[in-house]
């Protein structure tokens, strides 16, 4: 959990309702890098309490704005890896 992080997302993103309460969800799973962001759908629709396609439409937009990226695709077993981008949080 990174406070940091979250403080980031809640001064500077662009993003607002579902998609600002993901966007939190994910910094309170990532390290103080922005990275290491590893929750499933089910446990992000859970902490959100908003279904598993609202979470996935919110993923998507997110990804589309630059806020945050897919560092490594899952597949099979493994989960997907996610990061937040700092940089676009803050302008750079």
């Amino acid at each position: 959990m990174s406070i940091k992080v979250m403080s980031l997302v809640w001064e500077h993103s662009k993003q607002s309702g579902s998609n600002l309460l993901i966007l939190l969800a994910m910094a309170d799973f990532s390290h103080d890098t922005g990275g290491g962001i590893y929750p499933s759908v089910k446990q992000l629709a859970r902490k959100a309490r908003m279904t598993e396609r609202n979470v996935q439409y919110a993923i998507s937009d997110l990804k589309g704005s630059g806020e945050l990226t897919e560092v490594k695709p899952g597949g099979g077993r493994s989960a997907t890896e996610y990061r937040i981008c700092l940089e676009a949080l803050r302008g750079e």
